[in-house]
């Protein structure tokens, strides 16, 4: 992909060896609360980009330095549809329209390596970061209550509370396959066909399980995030011990201090819609509809919220459609609690 150049700003994709000038960068733009510490080692940038975990795009200013920064990147190298994030710019270069540029040129790079689409959690302390992937043919797939900490800052902007705030997972559509089974429970099905008008995805939904036999054995992980942050449960395949498993797992991240549990469910498995019912009754509810996030389809993350202080009027959404998805998401957590 040829680099390009406007208003003597050059934007292009990132190389191994730009790490130590993005990590100067971010240090500009948020000190010392950014929530990733990766972010911060130039040998654990270096290998991200080395190993296309983390497809980055920069800015280069006149002066020869990193300006602004965004990424594609992948939790897990098994992943299928990476997230969008990482985006800063230095606040000596604020209001020159440079998140703009770096996100549609991250857009023509998501292009270039073939990508069905991508995805991003804008925050909702303010409206811009959702306006910028709007922009770019995003859509809104659910909202992720105290996704992230209050400790994260970024220099210039105001922060509107002291509170853990929340995020808006977007998916921008690129290549779409189409027509993965997706098997959801019957309650959520309304809601469900929304947004696949709303993003312009096609699936073909079930609303019961076509299963007669199963697994014993689930097959289930866990990730023990640092003390304050999320955590998550990824699930590959739901057997019948699936609920024991996940009861025991909640107990030990109960007392780990989380403020959230994230799990991710397989939509593609014919009983994601009766353990998601399963799991409502644990206390968890919907998080977002994550496309093509599988080799074989779709996953929807549900989240359980063990700090159940919520500010729900410092969700800032910036248009009636997020203002749609945040009131069903708030519902769902106050049916389920």
């Amino acid at each position: 992909m040829n680099s390009n150049s406007t208003d003597d700003f050059l934007i292009r994709p990132a190389e191994p060896s730009d790490a130590k000038a993005i990590i100067e960068a971010l240090k500009r733009c948020y000190g010392n609360s950014y929530p990733n510490p990766q972010m911060y080692l130039v040998d654990e940038v270096k290998n991200l980009i080395q190993s296309e975990l983390m497809h980055s795009v920069i800015a280069i200013s006149p002066q020869g330095t990193v300006a602004g920064h965004c990424a594609l990147s992948y939790e897990h190298p098994l992943d299928q549809v990476p997230e969008a994030g990482k985006l800063f710019v230095d606040p000596e270069y604020r209001g020159k329209h440079l998140s703009d540029m770096l996100a549609k040129e991250r857009k023509k790079h998501a292009q270039f390596i073939g990508l069905q689409g991508f995805w991003a959690a804008c925050v909702t302390n303010h409206p811009y970061s959702q306006l910028e992937i709007i922009a770019l043919g995003g859509a809104e797939t659910g909202l992720l209550i105290n996704g992230q900490p209050k400790s994260v800052h970024m220099d210039g902007l105001q922060n509107v509370d002291d509170a853990r705030h929340s995020l808006i997972p977007c998916y921008v559509n690129i290549q779409d396959k189409g027509n993965f089974l997706v098997h959801l429970a019957p309650h959520h099905a309304p809601f469900f066909e929304d947004l696949l008008r709303h993003t312009g995805i096609q699936r073909k939904l079930i609303n019961q399980s076509t299963l007669n036999t199963f697994a014993e054995l689930s097959n289930l992980s866990m990730h023990h995030s640092p003390e304050g942050k999320p955590s998550f449960i990824k699930v590959r395949e739901i057997g019948r011990d699936f609920l024991r498993r996940i009861e025991s797992f909640m107990e030990v991240l109960r007392n780990e201090n989380h403020p959230v549990i994230y799990i991710d469910i397989p939509l593609s498995d014919p009983l994601a819609s009766q353990s998601t019912i399963d799991l409502e009754s644990l206390g968890f509810f919907w998080g977002a509809w994550l496309p093509n996030y599988e080799q074989n389809g779709d996953v929807l993350r549900l989240q359980c919220l063990l700090d159940p202080s919520v500010n729900e009027t410092s969700i800032v959404c910036a248009r009636k459609e997020s203002e749609f998805i945040r009131d069903y998401v708030l519902s769902e957590w106050r049916r389920t609690r």
